[in-house]
């Protein structure tokens, strides 16, 4: 963001991969997990996605004194998420737009399903 710099507010957007098989070119396979952290002026940033039992999850880490805007991808016809197994629905800061959930956090460590 850049209205707040050294990553005291920033962007996170998982993009898993939802192609359909017939759209996976011949010796590729599905992207299953993505890993990635950045060290920060605020800390480390740490985000990661992966399927479980065909479920999407996302592991995130958002260091002390920063705050992540998410865009959360809904999938199947979920329409609501599962933050550290605590369940939002639309409303209270959270809104759906576009096929996501869109929230902010704050600092922590969260599982998002």
């Amino acid at each position: 963001n850049p209205d707040m710099p050294g990553f005291r507010s920033f962007y996170l957007a998982p993009c898993p991969d939802i192609r359909a098989d017939v759209d996976i070119p011949e010796g590729q396979s599905r992207i299953r997990a993505v890993r990635a952290e950045y060290l920060s002026v605020c800390g480390l940033i740490r985000a990661a996605w992966e399927y479980e039992n065909d479920r999407f999850v996302y592991l995130i880490t958002i260091p002390e004194g920063a705050r992540a805007k998410i865009r959360f991808p809904l999938l199947y016809g979920q329409n609501s998420v599962e933050i550290n197994e605590l369940v939002f629905n639309e409303g209270n800061g959270f809104t759906v737009r576009d096929g996501a959930m869109h929230f902010e956090l704050g600092a922590g460590t969260y599982e998002i399903r």
